[in-house]
């Protein structure tokens, strides 16, 4: 797994173990999705198919958790063009 898959993934495990503590869990949710747009964003420019498939589901993810419905659901269409290209259906 590439360091920018796992960075993506453990940031989605903060985000699940933060849960429980609710200061600002708005802001910690738009830091997570910030931070996988960037790095979806970095996949485009010089990853292969596979790393942007891959990093737009954590974008996906990433809204999800946020409960964002329309983000989600725009980010699903994008992910399913993205793994498509990469040669992966579903």
């Amino acid at each position: 797994m590439s360091t920018r898959i796992q960075g993506s993934f453990a940031s989605l495990i903060a985000v699940l173990l933060l849960s429980g503590c609710n200061p600002s869990m708005d802001s910690i949710y738009q830091q997570v999705i910030d931070d996988s747009v960037r790095q979806y964003q970095l996949a485009k420019k010089g990853g292969d198919k596979i790393d942007i498939c891959v990093m737009a589901s954590v974008v996906v993810t990433s809204y999800l958790q946020a409960n964002d419905e329309a983000n989600y659901l725009k980010w699903k269409r994008i992910e399913k063009s993205d793994c498509k290209q990469a040669g992966i259906s579903y």
